[in-house]
């Protein structure tokens, strides 16, 4: 397995997870949810109500948010 290190600032970690955050909000929508917050979308993950795709969006914007200790 070959392992990718890439610097990066806060910035761009923040400008990411703005990104992720759109995308994964819209592919929720799309399947026709309400109205959602952040932490309903923890709890989809949790129960497993997300597809693949949404899931997939959900670990990347998991990753940033630890990268930016949040």
């Amino acid at each position: 397995m070959n392992i990718e290190i890439r610097r990066t600032n806060n910035r761009e970690l923040e400008m990411r997870r703005d990104t992720l955050t759109k995308r994964l909000f819209s592919a929720i929508a799309d399947d026709g949810a309400p109205d959602f917050s952040l932490e309903d979308v923890r709890e989809m993950s949790a129960s497993g109500m997300m597809s693949v795709e949404e899931r997939k969006l959900y670990d990347e914007l998991r990753r940033v948010e630890l990268l930016l200790g949040e």
